[in-house]
């Protein structure tokens, strides 16, 4: 990746142009007559989307670049959905040995029993993934 006069490229195309008057990426994009424009084919919208990536590179909303390398392992655990609540812009899921719900974007899928818990030794870090049915408990890189 190459910063030259305001303008971000990759491959010879171009991923953000900081010349623009906008606050984020996307509006830059639509923005600027300078072609051609590197695709971004992925949009992550919480961490849990970066840590199950494949990819090492992100840009975020604002422009910046970032690395993200996976370096620890935490433990993938599997619990009972009890149930769920839709709020305005978020759910919140409960789990058997659980006491307070975790908070989760949107709600499960209607179809899936269990939810993957990501922890940190003892302690949960976020919620991971949704199965059918209960999952051996496994590691992750993150």
């Amino acid at each position: 990746m190459i910063r030259k006069d305001g303008l971000l490229f990759i491959e010879e195309a171009i991923i953000d142009d900081r010349n623009m008057p906008a606050p984020s990426i996307g509006i830059r994009r639509l923005q600027t007559p300078q072609r051609p424009l590197f695709p971004i084919k992925h949009t992550i919208y919480e961490p849990r989307g970066i840590i199950s990536s494949d990819y090492t590179h992100f840009i975020d909303r604002e422009g910046t670049v970032f690395a993200y390398r996976k370096t620890r392992l935490a433990t993938l655990r599997y619990h009972r959905i009890k149930g769920y609540e839709k709020l305005g812009v978020a759910s919140r899921i409960w789990l058997c040995g659980f006491k307070m719900p975790l908070l989760i974007p949107r709600p499960p899928p209607a179809d899936v029993s269990y939810a993957g818990v990501l922890y940190d030794g003892d302690t949960p870090l976020m919620h991971y993934c949704y199965t059918k049915w209960e999952e051996p408990t496994t590691v992750r890189k993150i």
